[in-house]
């Protein structure tokens, strides 16, 4: 399912929604988003909800606002990870320009103009960045440290310039979804580092892009996180082990320490 397209020279925005289980939050997540979008960007835009295989209440949650909105839809999947639901709509959706930003909205919605206008500008990849000078940002010190952590992992493996990866709020052009997201894998939260190294590796340009990001606050206050921490940590450094050796193989990985 595409856009239509009554006016060719306008852009068209996909903005994914990934969730699971998200019945509490989800109406107001949405009614947030599409009074933004409505407000603040020109460019003809969708937003999709992609549901993660949730069993509560969240299809029929999704499919109400697909009735309330005609610039909402909703598809369900199988599978769960948020990997899944991106690799998905990027490919089998039609638009220019592609993005995702989680339900729980902690990253601020007052940036996702400038999300967008990152590819306009001629930019193939914009990503929110919670630790920019210019960011302000609410975590809890041990998340801090986990997250830190990984991205020393990464600078250590890949010699990458990103400085987060994992921040629920990007976008990319069409060339990107076309080129670059069939050859991920992951199914997960890693999909965001997989894509953004390799697309890294192939000199796609990047963006990062200062946020306001607030861990406990907003409509996912007071939720626990759905990600269990220490199996979330080894899967991320056993996939970025096995995408180093992916790359070196593909002939792209650099040398450890080097440019």
């Amino acid at each position: 399912m595409g856009l239509t397209r009554n006016d060719p020279r306008k852009k068209t925005i996909l903005l994914v929604v990934p969730v699971y289980n998200e019945e509490e939050i989800l109406e107001r997540s949405i009614a947030r988003l599409v009074g933004y979008m409505s407000k603040n960007v020109a460019e003809r835009w969708k937003i999709l909800i992609a549901d993660n295989a949730s069993n509560d209440r969240t299809a029929e949650v999704s499919m109400a606002l697909t009735r309330r909105y005609p610039n909402v839809g909703y598809v369900f999947l199988k599978q769960k990870g948020r990997g899944n639901a991106l690799r998905h709509c990027w490919t089998k959706y039609d638009a220019d320009i592609y993005a995702y930003c989680d339900a729980d909205l902690a990253t601020g919605i007052s940036s996702m103009k400038r999300l967008f206008s990152g590819i306009s500008e001629g930019y193939d990849i914009v990503i929110g960045n919670r630790y920019l000078a210019r960011s302000r940002t609410r975590r809890s010190p041990i998340r801090l440290l986990l997250s830190k952590g990984y991205i020393t992992l990464a600078k250590i493996l890949f010699n990458t310039t990103i400085t987060d990866f994992q921040c629920g709020f990007k976008a990319i052009n069409r060339r990107v979804a076309t080129d670059v997201i069939p050859m991920t894998k992951s199914a997960e939260w890693v999909f965001d580092t997989e894509f953004l190294l390799i697309s890294e590796r192939k000199r796609y340009r990047i963006l990062q892009i200062p946020i306001t990001w607030k861990e406990e606050s907003g409509i996912g206050a007071g939720r626990k996180s759905k990600v269990k921490r220490l199996r979330a940590i080894m899967e991320h450094i056993g996939f970025l082990l096995e995408l180093r050796g992916r790359l070196a193989h593909a002939g792209r990985a650099p040398s450890l320490g080097t440019g």
